[in-house]
C-alpha cells in the first residue's frame, strides 16, 4: 500500500488498441513475435493470425516488444500505433484485441482540492 498526500483530482480512461507490429511488410515473413505479459488478450487472436510463428512472452512491456521486433529481423510486436511511430514499425494487422472495449484507467493526481464533476462552484 502506498501514501501520498496528493488527491485524485480526475481520471482519464484510454480505450486499448492493440495492433501487430513490424518492420517486415507481411505477416508470412513474421519468423517470431514477442509479446509483452500484460497484454494477454490479444492472445487469441495472435494465434489465429500467425499460426506456425514461435511465441514468446520475454518482455515486460508491449512498448519493450516494439522496441525488440524494430531491432530483429522476422519479428513482430503487439502495441500501439504509437509504439510503432516511434519504433519506425508498419502495422501487419490491426485491432487485434480480444476485447474491443477495454479501457485502462488512469488517475489524475494533484495538491489541488477539485469539486466533483457536474457541481456548481459558489460565486464569492
Amino acid at each position: 500500500m502506498y501514501s501520498t498526500e496528493l488527491s485524485i483530482c480526475g481520471e482519464i480512461k484510454l480505450r486499448v488498441e492493440q495492433n501487430l507490429l513490424s518492420k517486415e511488410t507481411a505477416v508470412e515473413r513474421v519468423s517470431q513475435d514477442l509479446f509483452a505479459r500484460a497484454i494477454a488478450g490479444a492472445v487469441r487472436a495472435m494465434a489465429r493470425a500467425t499460426t506456425g510463428c514461435r511465441r514468446e512472452f520475454l518482455v515486460s512491456s508491449n512498448a519493450e516488444a516494439a522496441r525488440l521486433a524494430a531491432q530483429e529481423p522476422g519479428t513482430a510486436a503487439i502495441a500501439g500505433e504509437i509504439a510503432a511511430s516511434i519504433y519506425g514499425l508498419g502495422v501487419l494487422a490491426a485491432h487485434i484485441e480480444d476485447e474491443p472495449n477495454n479501457t485502462t484507467r488512469f488517475w489524475v493526481l494533484g495538491r489541488q482540492s477539485v469539486p466533483p464533476s457536474g457541481a456548481t462552484r459558489r460565486r464569492s
